[in-house]
């Protein structure tokens, strides 16, 4: 990350010029053209030790991030959004936001999202590198999504300092913004411990959620790991490994459980059109014995007696 305190200005008309200055200052995006609205954006950039920072005025646009431009950037950071003008519709992971003045959002780098800005716009954007958010909140991954509705205390406290940083700080090259980014940083820290604290807006309950839907959607998929499923929601096993222990499960255990739940409903079928083994097979186990032992050690009951007494008496079908 450049170190260089200055603040630099610059009005866009240019895909291309708009594309290049946005990279060099740390963050790609796919600027997604509209012939009936002509490009008009104006961008301050300011960089320090601890973060990037953008300033950004502008007529309707639509910018978008996937694969191509976090390869550019890495996307090592977590973007703080304050809007201050007009609206965003911003989507990220199929989740969706409408972004008002005076509101606030936290998304990821290595996510792929969309912003749509239908009318004349203004914000601030804090690009902060991972390592320098969890020195602040330790596990900060899992407060990406975390909003900070218009008229709430925290949205209000924490807005205000962000303006100040935005039309005070970073235009004036009289005084290092690197402390005020510093206290700044910490206040958001304090509001993200604050916010998950309410649980409508736990971003780690809705997290696990996500994963937990993940998850119940692929239970057939054998070669499903931690690792895979860490990746797919952009956070590190660690944080998935915490998220799970939290709830008294391991992410192993916890798969195995419900795949044990998906063959214990199938082994009910009085047709018997799948033998146990195939059964076990659709289900993720590759190994019919450990299968057996898996699924005794968690009904107590093997799956061959399982299926005999539950095939055999009335009703069994229907109550599996």
């Amino acid at each position: 990350m450049p170190s260089c305190n200055n603040f630099i200005t610059a009005r866009y008309r240019d895909q291309d010029d708009l594309d290049l200055a946005l990279t060099q200052g740390g963050l790609a995006l796919d600027i997604l053209s509209n012939a009936a609205t002509p490009l008009n954006v104006e961008i301050g950039f300011r960089h320090t030790p601890c973060a990037r920072a953008l300033n950004v005025l502008g007529d309707p646009a639509r910018v978008a991030r996937g694969l191509r431009e976090v390869s550019r950037d890495d996307g090592g950071f977590l973007g703080v959004l304050l809007q201050r003008v007009g609206h965003t519709l911003w989507s990220q992971r199929g989740r969706q936001q409408v972004i008002r003045p005076g509101e606030i959002i936290v998304w990821h780098g290595r996510q792929s999202l969309d912003f749509r800005m239908p009318e004349r716009f203004r914000k601030l954007c804090l690009l902060v590198p991972i390592e320098r958010f969890d020195a602040v909140l330790p596990d900060s991954e899992l407060h990406v999504g975390a909003y900070f509705k218009a008229g709430t205390n925290l949205a209000n406290l924490l807005g205000a300092c962000l303006v100040t940083l935005a039309d005070n700080v970073l235009t004036s090259d009289d005084d290092p913004a690197d402390a005020a980014v510093e206290v700044t940083l910490d206040m958001l820290g304090a509001a993200l411990t604050k916010n998950k604290e309410s649980p409508d807006e736990n971003p780690r309950t809705s997290l696990f959620e996500r994963i937990r839907s993940f998850i119940e959607k692929r239970l057939d998929d054998p070669d499903m790991s931690p690792s895979t499923i860490a990746r797919a929601h952009s956070i590190s096993v660690r944080y998935l490994h915490l998220l799970f222990s939290e709830r008294g499960v391991t992410v192993g255990g916890w798969i195995r459980l419900r795949r044990l739940a998906q063959c214990r409903v199938a082994l009910t079928d009085a047709r018997r059109e799948r033998s146990i083994t195939e059964i076990a097979m659709k289900w993720g186990f590759s190994d019919a014995a450990h299968f057996s032992r898996s699924f005794k050690a968690a009904f107590g009951i093997s799956p061959n007696a399982f299926r005999r007494a539950r095939t055999s008496a009335p009703g069994a079908v229907r109550q599996p």
